[in-house]
Parts: C-alpha cells; sequence; structure tokens
C-alpha cells in the first residue's frame, strides 16, 4: 500500500496499532540479537523519535536507557510527556538535533 493509497483509504486505528507493535517486537528481537551486552544493559539513541511510541515498548521490554532525538521540539515535548507518565523518569533524555545537511525546518 502506497502513500497515496493510505488517503484515498480509511484505515482503521486498530491496523495502524497493531502495525506499531509488529515494528516494535522487530526492532526488540533486533537489539536483542545485535546487543553486545545483556538487554537490560543496553542504551540506544533514537534518531527521528516522534513521539516516542516505540521508545515506550521498548522501555517496556527492559531496555536499560533511550536518548530520543528529534528536530521538532514538539515531538519531543510529546516523547517527553509520554515517558515521564509511564515512570521511565531516569530510563530516557531527549535532545533537539538536526543532522547535518538536514535543514533546520521550524515546526
Amino acid at each position: 500500500m502506497t502513500l497515496l493509497d493510505c488517503q484515498s483509504e480509511q484505515i482503521s486505528w486498530v491496523d495502524i496499532c497493531l502495525a506499531k507493535i509488529t515494528l516494535s517486537l522487530f526492532l526488540e528481537k533486533f537489539i536483542l540479537k545485535n546487543s553486545p551486552a545483556d538487554y537490560e544493559k543496553t542504551s540506544l539513541v533514537d534518531f527521528g523519535t516522534g513521539t516516542g511510541s516505540y521508545i515506550v515498548e521498548l522501555l517496556k521490554s527492559g531496555l536499560k536507557f533511550a536518548m530520543c532525538t528529534d528536530f521538532s521540539q514538539i515531538m519531543l515535548d510529546k516523547c517527553e510527556a509520554k515517558l515521564l507518565k509511564g515512570g521511565f523518569d531516569e530510563r530516557f533524555g531527549v535532545k533537539k538535533v538536526c543532522l547535518p545537511n538536514s535543514g533546520e525546518r521550524k515546526i
């Protein structure tokens, strides 16, 4: 399904949630397999965190620490609120970053 298909057809929130859960499980398995240390001792940097939905799931599954980065302060504020609400106070950081040559966008 392309982006145009998504715009012309209705996609249910259930479909979106199932896709997010599937991706979260894939990310967790990938990190578990490739982590040089125990998963509970693993930290990662997430470039393009958005609202932090995937990070929440990874922290729930035992990831030690996540540094959440995004170019949008609005997204980082939403991410931080979500992680604080989830009780992950000591297990994450947020930082606004703009990668080289990506251009500073105002959102």
